[in-house]
Order: structure tokens, then sequence, then C-alpha cells
């Protein structure tokens, strides 16, 4: 809410003639770009949006409605859709969806933070110990500073992944992750002879 808020205090497009955007960018709507933001060929950016300096947008990536924080990546082909990430956040082919992502996360590539239930009825979150009603249809992810999530993870909706925790790839994750907390899936892996 306070990230829609201050998203609704932007009127036109100020964007910074220090800001290097490559040929083949779109930017609609009302919309801020810091000075040594980097918005690379066929980045999209649907306002309001907020790009903070040398933050850096790839190629064929899609942000909506979110702020980026300074020095953030949204990396190739992601797309950023109603979300916040702060400082320092590295995303790379991934979907951050109705998301909060603070400080020096790592979103590593193909994740993706799932937003609606199944039953497309209001998502729920655990706060202290008690399990409450957001009041929203759609909520992704919250992660706290510098949680580091692995390649291919999901997460389910309302979900949280607390400070510093690491997060191994292929997991899904469906309920909240203490602070400092190492989370992974156990493979089996069976080989045998080929079979002619």
């Amino acid at each position: 809410d306070v990230m829609h808020a201050m998203l609704s205090q932007i009127n036109g497009q100020h964007i910074s003639p220090d800001a290097k955007i490559e040929d083949g960018v779109l930017i609609k709507g009302n919309v801020v770009i810091e000075a040594g933001a980097r918005l690379f060929h066929g980045a999209t950016v649907v306002g309001p949006a907020y790009i903070g300096h040398n933050a850096i947008v790839g190629n064929n990536a899609l942000i909506r409605e979110s702020m980026i924080g300074a020095g953030s990546v949204v990396g190739y082909v992601t797309e950023v859709a109603r979300s916040y990430m702060g400082e320092g956040v590295h995303t790379h082919a991934c979907q951050v969806l109705d998301s909060v992502l603070d400080d020096g996360v790592n979103f590593s590539a193909t994740c993706t933070t799932a937003n609606l239930r199944i039953d497309q009825g209001p998502v729920w979150s655990w706060i202290k110990g008690e399990r409450i009603n957001t009041g929203r249809d759609k909520l992704g992810l919250i992660a706290g500073k510098k949680a580091f999530v692995g390649v291919n993870v999901m997460t389910m909706p309302g979900v949280k992944i607390g400070r510093e925790s690491e997060i191994g790839p292929t997991t899904v994750v469906s309920k909240d992750v203490p602070d400092r907390t190492r989370v992974w899936v156990k493979q089996t892996i069976e080989m045998s002879s080929q079979v002619e």
C-alpha cells in the first residue's frame, strides 16, 4: 500500500539525462528513471513505476506498477509486476509478482512467485503465530534482507522468507522460513546401465 501511494504521486515521465536507454525500449505512463540506470533493448516499463540510481533493466524485461531500488538488476526476460524491490536485489529470467524483496535479495534464474490461490480466494499469511487474512486476492513473496533463493524455486502465495536465509534449487516454498535458515530438497538419483 505504501509503494502504491508513492507511485501515485508520479506525474509524467521524469527520466534522468544520465540514464542509458537503448533503442527498442518502451516506456509508458508515469515513470521516474534515475541517473545511471541502464535499460537494455527490448525492455518495457509500464507506469506508474520507479527505477532507482544505477539499476539495470535487462533485455526483454517487463516492469509494471513497481519500484526498483538503486543498484538492483531486473535481469533478462524477468517480469516484475506490482512489486517492491529494495536496493541491490538481483533477478534473472524469473517472475516477481505482487511481492516485496528487501535489500540484497538474490532471486535466481527461473524462480517464480505464485501470487494467486487456486480457488482465487484471499491470501492468508502467518503473523506472530496467527494465521490472518491479508485482504488481498494476490500476494506473492515477502523476502527479508540478503535472502538467497536458488535457481528454479517456486514460492506459494503469502509466504515469507527470513533475512539471510538460503533456499536451495528446485524447492517449492509453501510455508514461512525463519531468519538465517537453510532449506533444500533431498533428492535421490538412481542410475543403471542402459538396457539394449
